[in-house]
């Protein structure tokens, strides 16, 4: 896989943002898609960041602009700290 063999360099991959209620309700399909996708990088990744397990699901309905895609200013303070303390755990940083 090209992502594990990136020569003398570490490659993280964060997942894509799990789809909050309002995301899913207008597109039934988001959420298989997402984790499907996230499967693939999962694989295929020297570094894969659980950076969205096991989140509170008010988190996940909090995280996002009204578009429900991008992460908003809280969404993106609350990813770093995960992020951050992440990457210390494995020894990345």
């Amino acid at each position: 896989s090209y992502l594990k063999t990136v020569e003398g360099n570490r490659v993280v991959i964060v997942p894509i943002a799990p789809a909050n209620k309002a995301y899913v309700s207008i597109s039934p399909r988001i959420k298989a898609n997402i984790e499907s996708f996230n499967r693939i990088l999962e694989e295929n990744a020297d570094i894969y960041l659980h950076a969205f397990e096991n989140l509170d699901e008010n988190i996940v309905e909090n995280l996002f602009f009204e578009d429900h895609h991008h992460i908003n200013a809280d969404g993106h303070k609350i990813l770093f700290n995960i992020l951050k303390n992440e990457l210390v755990a494995r020894d990345v940083v």
